[in-house]
């Protein structure tokens, strides 16, 4: 059990609600799909090989125990919050398919 204190939400986009702004522009609303408890990393360090993969432009690792069902979000409709936080979700990884733990690879929102 990895456990942990720090908690991810994963937010997915609500396509039963269409609404828009004074403008008219659409407003994408999200809602809250998962609730996650393990640990979040810098993911940093430095290689010399170029993988152009979406693990390699993640800032964060998110670590946490496997729950079903997980793998199955469509993270091109996903963001992740934690603490506050928004993160693009890049990859969600259960290692080997042993569905013993979850990576979750996470890019922050926003300036660096």
């Amino acid at each position: 059990m990895i456990g942990g204190d720090t908690e991810l939400i994963i937010k997915v986009i609500d396509t039963q609600k269409e609404n828009f702004d004074e403008n008219g522009k659409r407003i994408t609303e999200f809602i809250d799909t998962a609730s996650l408890f393990g640990w979040i990393d810098l993911s940093t360090g430095d290689s010399k090989y170029d993988y152009k993969a979406k693990i390699e432009d993640s800032t964060h690792i998110f670590i946490c125990d496997y729950i079903e069902g997980i793998t199955d979000i469509d993270i091109e409709k996903a963001k992740a919050v934690v603490k506050g936080v928004e993160y693009d979700i890049k990859y969600i990884d259960d290692p080997m398919e042993l569905h013993e733990q979850l990576e979750i690879y996470l890019k922050k929102v926003g300036g660096q």
